[in-house]
Protein backbone atom coordinates (compact mmCIF):
# COMPACT_ATOMS: atom_id res chain seq x y z
CA UNK A 1 0.00 0.00 0.00
CA UNK A 2 1.11 3.47 -0.54
CA UNK A 3 -1.39 6.32 0.46
CA UNK A 4 -2.10 9.04 -1.50
CA UNK A 5 0.30 8.44 -4.37
CA UNK A 6 -1.42 10.51 -6.78
CA UNK A 7 -2.71 14.00 -6.24
CA UNK A 8 -6.67 14.60 -6.22
CA UNK A 9 -6.09 16.67 -9.55
CA UNK A 10 -4.79 13.59 -11.18
CA UNK A 11 -7.28 11.13 -9.83
CA UNK A 12 -10.02 13.94 -10.80
CA UNK A 13 -9.01 14.30 -13.91
CA UNK A 14 -9.14 10.67 -14.82
CA UNK A 15 -12.36 10.65 -13.46
CA UNK A 16 -14.04 13.71 -15.11
CA UNK A 17 -12.47 12.11 -18.44
CA UNK A 18 -14.54 8.84 -18.08
CA UNK A 19 -17.25 10.30 -15.92
CA UNK A 20 -20.36 8.63 -18.09
CA UNK A 21 -18.78 5.53 -18.46
CA UNK A 22 -18.04 5.44 -14.28
CA UNK A 23 -21.69 5.99 -14.03
CA UNK A 24 -22.93 3.44 -16.15
CA UNK A 25 -20.42 0.67 -14.47
CA UNK A 26 -22.21 2.09 -10.87
CA UNK A 27 -25.70 1.25 -12.52
CA UNK A 28 -25.28 -1.91 -12.46
CA UNK A 29 -23.56 -5.01 -9.85
CA UNK A 30 -20.18 -5.55 -9.32
CA UNK A 31 -18.18 -6.25 -12.53
CA UNK A 32 -14.94 -5.27 -14.27
CA UNK A 33 -15.35 -2.99 -17.08
CA UNK A 34 -14.42 -3.13 -21.21
CA UNK A 35 -10.91 -2.52 -21.57
CA UNK A 36 -10.35 1.74 -21.50
CA UNK A 37 -9.29 3.87 -24.46
CA UNK A 38 -5.51 5.05 -24.65
CA UNK A 39 -5.63 8.48 -23.03
CA UNK A 40 -2.83 10.71 -21.35
CA UNK A 41 -5.32 10.40 -17.95
CA UNK A 42 -5.18 6.63 -18.13
CA UNK A 43 -1.51 6.29 -18.85
CA UNK A 44 -0.64 8.75 -16.14
CA UNK A 45 -1.85 6.68 -13.69
CA UNK A 46 -1.53 2.70 -15.58
CA UNK A 47 1.97 3.45 -16.73
CA UNK A 48 3.30 5.67 -14.21
CA UNK A 49 7.70 6.23 -14.65
CA UNK A 50 8.13 5.55 -10.69
CA UNK A 51 5.83 2.45 -10.15
CA UNK A 52 7.06 1.29 -13.16
CA UNK A 53 10.74 1.01 -12.42
CA UNK A 54 9.97 -0.52 -8.62
CA UNK A 55 7.97 -2.86 -10.73
CA UNK A 56 11.26 -3.40 -12.53
CA UNK A 57 13.35 -3.69 -9.68
CA UNK A 58 10.66 -6.12 -8.34
CA UNK A 59 11.06 -8.46 -11.69
CA UNK A 60 15.00 -7.85 -12.22
CA UNK A 61 13.86 -7.73 -15.69
CA UNK A 62 11.60 -5.65 -17.78
CA UNK A 63 7.98 -5.54 -16.78
CA UNK A 64 5.14 -5.23 -19.24
CA UNK A 65 1.56 -4.89 -19.14
CA UNK A 66 -0.12 -8.69 -19.23
CA UNK A 67 -3.78 -6.86 -19.81
CA UNK A 68 -5.45 -3.95 -21.11
CA UNK A 69 -6.35 -1.63 -18.40
CA UNK A 70 -10.19 -2.21 -16.74
CA UNK A 71 -12.03 -0.60 -14.14
CA UNK A 72 -13.26 -2.52 -11.03
CA UNK A 73 -16.51 -1.84 -9.42
CA UNK A 74 -17.66 -3.37 -6.48
CA UNK A 75 -21.59 -2.57 -5.92
CA UNK A 76 -22.80 -1.12 -1.87
CA UNK A 77 -25.14 -4.60 -2.17
CA UNK A 78 -22.46 -7.15 -2.43
CA UNK A 79 -22.05 -9.80 -0.10
CA UNK A 80 -19.72 -12.99 -0.88
CA UNK A 81 -21.38 -15.02 -3.00
CA UNK A 82 -20.66 -16.98 -6.55
CA UNK A 83 -23.50 -15.42 -8.69
CA UNK A 84 -22.42 -16.07 -12.28
CA UNK A 85 -23.25 -12.25 -12.57
CA UNK A 86 -20.48 -10.87 -10.06
CA UNK A 87 -17.89 -13.54 -11.64
CA UNK A 88 -15.30 -11.27 -12.12
CA UNK A 89 -14.71 -10.39 -8.22
CA UNK A 90 -13.00 -12.70 -6.52
CA UNK A 91 -14.83 -13.29 -2.79
CA UNK A 92 -12.85 -16.48 -2.25
CA UNK A 93 -9.55 -16.86 -0.53
CA UNK A 94 -7.00 -17.41 -3.95
CA UNK A 95 -3.56 -16.64 -4.63
CA UNK A 96 -3.28 -15.96 -8.43
CA UNK A 97 -2.81 -18.61 -11.15
CA UNK A 98 0.12 -17.00 -13.14
CA UNK A 99 3.23 -14.72 -12.96
CA UNK A 100 2.13 -11.58 -12.15
CA UNK A 101 1.90 -8.02 -10.14
CA UNK A 102 -1.03 -6.82 -9.66
CA UNK A 103 -1.83 -3.20 -9.73
CA UNK A 104 -4.83 -1.30 -8.61
CA UNK A 105 -5.44 2.14 -8.34
CA UNK A 106 -7.91 3.47 -5.67
CA UNK A 107 -10.53 5.53 -7.35
CA UNK A 108 -12.30 6.21 -4.38
CA UNK A 109 -12.04 6.05 -0.39
CA UNK A 110 -11.43 2.46 0.87
CA UNK A 111 -11.38 1.87 4.54
CA UNK A 112 -10.91 -1.10 6.65
CA UNK A 113 -14.96 -0.80 7.58
CA UNK A 114 -16.19 -1.01 4.46
CA UNK A 115 -15.47 -3.34 1.30
CA UNK A 116 -11.78 -3.71 0.43
CA UNK A 117 -9.65 -6.46 -0.20
CA UNK A 118 -7.90 -8.39 2.67
CA UNK A 119 -5.03 -10.66 2.69
CA UNK A 120 -3.26 -12.89 4.52
CA UNK A 121 -0.05 -11.52 5.79
CA UNK A 122 3.35 -13.50 5.11
CA UNK A 123 1.94 -15.80 2.71
CA UNK A 124 3.92 -14.98 -0.23
CA UNK A 125 6.62 -16.42 1.01
CA UNK A 126 4.98 -19.96 1.17
CA UNK A 127 4.98 -22.91 -1.89
CA UNK A 128 0.84 -22.08 -1.95
CA UNK A 129 -0.98 -23.96 -4.21
CA UNK A 130 -2.98 -22.63 -6.89
CA UNK A 131 -4.92 -25.14 -8.09
CA UNK A 132 -7.89 -24.78 -5.82
CA UNK A 133 -9.43 -22.18 -3.35
CA UNK A 134 -8.95 -21.61 0.54
CA UNK A 135 -11.27 -22.55 2.70
CA UNK A 136 -11.86 -20.50 5.59
CA UNK A 137 -11.38 -22.87 7.91
CA UNK A 138 -8.17 -23.39 6.64
CA UNK A 139 -7.41 -19.40 6.51
CA UNK A 140 -8.11 -19.52 10.22
CA UNK A 141 -5.74 -22.68 10.79
CA UNK A 142 -2.85 -20.97 9.30
CA UNK A 143 -2.60 -18.75 12.10
CA UNK A 144 -1.48 -15.89 9.70
CA UNK A 145 -2.37 -12.51 10.53
CA UNK A 146 -5.34 -10.75 7.72
CA UNK A 147 -4.85 -7.50 6.68
CA UNK A 148 -7.51 -5.05 5.41
CA UNK A 149 -5.77 -2.80 2.33
CA UNK A 150 -7.09 0.43 2.52
CA UNK A 151 -6.50 4.08 1.66
CA UNK A 152 -7.96 7.50 0.72
CA UNK A 153 -8.77 8.38 -3.09
CA UNK A 154 -5.15 8.06 -4.99
CA UNK A 155 -3.50 5.33 -3.26
CA UNK A 156 -1.64 2.75 -5.01
CA UNK A 157 -2.32 -1.00 -3.84
CA UNK A 158 -0.02 -3.74 -5.52
CA UNK A 159 -0.12 -7.63 -4.66
CA UNK A 160 2.24 -10.33 -5.31
CA UNK A 161 0.74 -13.31 -7.07
CA UNK A 162 1.83 -15.66 -4.22
CA UNK A 163 -0.25 -13.93 -1.80
CA UNK A 164 -3.19 -15.71 -0.37
CA UNK A 165 -6.16 -13.01 -0.57
CA UNK A 166 -9.49 -12.09 -1.36
CA UNK A 167 -12.37 -9.17 -2.07
CA UNK A 168 -13.93 -8.78 1.16
CA UNK A 169 -17.44 -6.56 0.30
CA UNK A 170 -19.52 -5.35 3.29
CA UNK A 171 -22.63 -4.49 2.24
CA UNK A 172 -23.54 -0.62 1.95
CA UNK A 173 -20.33 -0.12 0.98
CA UNK A 174 -18.85 0.14 -2.92
CA UNK A 175 -15.54 0.46 -4.46
CA UNK A 176 -13.83 1.53 -7.57
CA UNK A 177 -10.42 1.31 -8.84
CA UNK A 178 -8.19 1.27 -11.78
CA UNK A 179 -7.34 -2.44 -12.07
CA UNK A 180 -4.04 -3.26 -14.38
CA UNK A 181 -1.63 -6.30 -13.77
CA UNK A 182 1.73 -6.37 -15.32
CA UNK A 183 3.84 -9.43 -16.21
CA UNK A 184 8.12 -10.39 -16.86
CA UNK A 185 7.45 -11.71 -19.90
CA UNK A 186 4.89 -14.19 -18.85
CA UNK A 187 0.65 -15.13 -20.01
CA UNK A 188 0.27 -11.50 -21.76
CA UNK A 189 -3.41 -11.81 -22.66
CA UNK A 190 -3.26 -9.75 -26.56
CA UNK A 191 -6.66 -9.80 -27.51
CA UNK A 192 -7.24 -7.98 -31.00
CA UNK A 193 -10.71 -6.76 -29.95
CA UNK A 194 -9.53 -5.44 -26.67
CA UNK A 195 -6.71 -3.52 -28.66
CA UNK A 196 -8.93 -2.12 -30.88
CA UNK A 197 -11.06 -0.73 -28.65
CA UNK A 198 -7.89 0.84 -26.87
CA UNK A 199 -7.15 2.67 -29.78
CA UNK A 200 -10.32 3.55 -31.63
CA UNK A 201 -10.67 6.84 -29.52
CA UNK A 202 -7.44 7.28 -29.15
CA UNK A 203 -5.97 10.52 -29.34
CA UNK A 204 -2.22 9.27 -28.21
CA UNK A 205 -1.05 7.88 -31.46
CA UNK A 206 1.73 5.13 -30.39
CA UNK A 207 4.73 6.67 -32.22
CA UNK A 208 4.66 9.53 -29.17
CA UNK A 209 4.81 7.40 -26.38
CA UNK A 210 7.92 7.76 -23.78
CA UNK A 211 10.38 4.20 -24.80
CA UNK A 212 9.25 2.64 -21.13
CA UNK A 213 5.89 3.09 -22.11
CA UNK A 214 6.35 1.37 -25.62
CA UNK A 215 8.30 -1.24 -23.98
CA UNK A 216 5.71 -1.77 -21.44
CA UNK A 217 3.22 -2.21 -24.09
CA UNK A 218 5.16 -3.86 -26.21
CA UNK A 219 2.74 -7.22 -25.30
CA UNK A 220 -0.57 -5.80 -25.81
CA UNK A 221 0.13 -3.37 -28.85
CA UNK A 222 2.72 -5.17 -30.38
CA UNK A 223 4.98 -3.63 -32.94
CA UNK A 224 5.14 -5.19 -36.39
CA UNK A 225 8.75 -6.63 -36.42
CA UNK A 226 11.02 -6.46 -39.19
CA UNK A 227 10.59 -9.68 -40.89
CA UNK A 228 6.91 -9.60 -39.74
CA UNK A 229 4.89 -12.43 -38.44
CA UNK A 230 5.06 -16.42 -39.36
CA UNK A 231 2.14 -18.59 -38.53
CA UNK A 232 3.32 -21.57 -35.87
CA UNK A 233 0.64 -24.22 -34.20
CA UNK A 234 -1.94 -21.71 -34.65
CA UNK A 235 -0.69 -18.49 -33.32
CA UNK A 236 1.66 -15.92 -34.58
CA UNK A 237 5.32 -15.38 -34.01
CA UNK A 238 7.79 -13.88 -35.03
CA UNK A 239 9.32 -14.68 -38.79
CA UNK A 240 13.11 -15.45 -38.41
CA UNK A 241 13.84 -16.81 -41.63
CA UNK A 242 12.70 -14.95 -44.97
CA UNK A 243 12.76 -18.11 -47.34
CA UNK A 244 10.04 -19.00 -49.11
Amino acid sequence: MIENYFSSDAIEKFIDSHKEYIDGMKAVESRFGDPLPLSNELLNLWLDPALYGFMRKYFGSTPYCRSYPLLQYVDKNSTIEFKASKKGIAYPWHIDHCPIFAQMIYLSDISQDGTCMEIVSGSHHYPNVGISLYSDEYIEDCGKPLLKLSGPKGSIQMHDPNVVHRARPVQGSDRLWLFGDFSWGENILFDISAATGMLAKTKVPLSDLTPMRRDALAGLLPNTPFKGYSMENGFLTRQVSQEI
